[in-house]
């Protein structure tokens, strides 16, 4: 629910479209995972605390808690290699 860091910045590196407007090469943009995760068309009731959402997880653009490209955590890898919990 609350991401260890709130805004993050990214330099695009070669030019591109995001939400149909340009964006040139060497452009930083911003881009919070406190929104994207609380965005209620992705997450109904955002602000619940309700681990049964992860049942049907969202698309792994919509979920950020490593962060991504080539700063993202290391801790990724090692949290999809752990056993999941067994359903009763």
């Amino acid at each position: 629910m609350y991401p260890p860091a709130w805004l993050l910045t990214r330099t695009v590196t070669q030019d591109t479209e995001l939400g149909g407007k340009p964006l040139l090469a060497g452009t930083t943009i911003a881009f919070s995972p406190y929104l994207i995760h609380h965005r209620r068309d992705l997450y109904p009731e955002p602000d619940r605390f309700d681990p049964d959402r992860w049942l049907n997880p969202p698309d792994r653009s919509a979920y950020l808690p490593f962060g991504g490209s080539a700063r993202k955590c290391i801790g990724d890898r090692f949290c999809e290699d752990l056993p999941q919990p067994c359903e009763h």
